[in-house]
């Protein structure tokens, strides 16, 4: 009804606002405002416009009741109409309806795709950094899996190839010299220490069957495997291959070259780290026979000894021109300082022993005349007299006098470096003023432990006198 009196109204005065039309129907039920718009739509009284084409696509989203309805009403009241105008105003319904079909097809579209996104963000969301960490803790191993899969696969194939060259060249040719050097690298990639071991060891034979017991070819192959042993933590053997090391370098450069002050620098902190730690479970007298050996090594470097008078004379020129060659500023200090710190390791060690461990120049026991008077079978006084051990008096005494010797010995080796050290700072042109101002914190830091060890060792005598 409210479809028929709206068109009636209309029908005089086609130019009427048709949306201000579906406005006023605003508040009826939505069926039959719907159904106004489609009516409105169909007759040609309006025109297409935003609210009507709302108005349409409300209508279709109500149903193929209110399309069929839509219909009904345009045969009904236009009954009269030309043949054209109907099929025009058929045509006009059927864009309609397939406009909001478009429209309803689109939206739907849009919920749906908006429906399939919420888990997703909400997956995202409740995303943890625990689950992130695993999933890196994933990739990581996977990325190592084919790390050593690809290293397992060189490994084999430079095997293979060794062998084909130990049957063209031969077991001991310098061309498998630098195949087992590369084989030995791969297998410290993967883990395989002992095996490393095996191959720079065949290496460096066939290094000292082609050129010799003291070629240079050998000091890359020892630095690797002394590397090799440390990560083994076979201490002995790389204890061994350093001492090698070092000693091929006294053997091929000059005493002041810089390949063997370097190398003589890295034996040196080695060897200390040998002591300190106690690598190779050594009693304290070993360990202080080692940091002996270390002190004594030093001082060759900082004082080369004299040639001697028995050799030919042009060995004694050579030597003399060796041994005038002064060290660096640089190396000097280096070689102070190493020297210093193996002094302070002995003097720590003499302070923290008991006197009974040094053996002083006093005997532990002494023999004492003693004589008594007794009467004989005859009846007459005689005068006995006997031997008795008994413990020497000084002894104690003389124990505290060579342990406080000892340490008199190493402390002022220590104080006599640490001087040195300070005159040749304060000459030093090289050094920066971070480098001075750190070199004199070190020294100073040394001074401390000298007179904490002074101390140390005088509480050690008053409680073993």
């Amino acid at each position: 009804m409210s479809a028929l009196s709206i068109t009636g109204n209309t029908s005089g005065n086609t130019s009427a606002n048709c949306d201000e039309l579906i406005a006023l129907h605003s508040g009826a039920r939505r069926y039959w405002s719907c159904l106004l718009a489609a009516v409105l739509l169909v007759g040609g009284i309006c025109a297409p416009s935003y609210a009507l084409g709302q108005a349409v696509s409300e209508a279709h989203a109500e149903g193929e009741v209110a399309v069929d309805a839509v219909q009904v009403l345009a045969e009904g009241e236009f009954s009269d109409a030309s043949e054209s105008s109907e099929t025009n105003q058929v045509d006009q319904a059927s864009q309609a309806s397939q406009a909001s079909q478009a429209s309803q097809a689109s939206q739907a579209s849009q919920a749906s795709q908006a429906s399939q996104d919420s888990p997703a963000t909400d997956g995202e969301a409740s995303s943890t950094p625990e689950s992130e960490d695993a999933e890196a803790e994933a990739r990581r191993a996977a990325e190592e899996a084919a790390r050593l899969a690809r290293l397992s696969a060189e490994k084999s194939a430079l095997e293979e190839r060794l062998i084909e060259l130990q049957y063209e060249h031969g077991i001991y040719s310098p061309v498998l010299m630098e195949g087992y050097s590369d084989l030995g690298a791969l297998h410290i990639e993967l883990g395989d220490y002992t095996a490393a071991a095996d191959s720079y060891n065949q290496a460096l034979q066939i290094a000292r069957i082609n050129d010799g017991l003291y070629s240079e070819q050998q000091l890359p192959l020892l630095l690797a495997l002394i590397d090799t042993q440390q990560l083994r933590e076979d201490w002995q053997r790389a204890d061994d291959a350093a001492h090698l090391y070092m000693h091929l370098h006294e053997r091929l450069y000059d005493l002041r070259d810089p390949l063997l002050l370097a190398a003589a620098e890295d034996f040196g902190k080695w060897r200390l780290r040998l002591i300190n730690e106690n690598l190779l479970d050594l009693n304290t007298r070993e360990r202080m026979d080692l940091a002996d050996e270390l002190s004594e090594f030093y001082e060759r470097l900082l004082n080369p000894p004299e040639p001697r008078s028995d050799v030919a004379q042009g060995e004694i020129a050579e030597g003399s021109a060796e041994s005038d060659q002064q060290l660096s500023a640089e190396w000097e200090l280096s070689f102070l300082e190493s020297k210093a710190q193996a002094d302070l390791t002995l003097a720590r060690a003499v302070a923290s022993l008991p006197n009974s461990y040094f053996a002083p120049p006093e005997p532990r026991y002494i023999y004492q005349t003693r004589c008594r008077t007794t009467v004989n079978a005859q009846g007459q006084s005689v005068r006995e007299c006997y031997q008795v051990r008994v413990e020497n008096p000084r002894f104690n005494r003389s124990q505290g006098d060579a342990k406080r010797a000892a340490m008199g010995r190493y402390t002022r080796e220590v104080q006599r470096n640490l001087d040195r050290m300070t005159v040749l700072q304060e000459s030093a042109d090289s050094l920066t003023e971070s480098e001075r101002t750190e070199l004199i914190a070190r020294i100073d830091t040394m001074r401390s432990s000298v007179r904490e060890i002074d101390r140390l060792a005088t509480r050690s005598l008053l409680n073993f006198r």
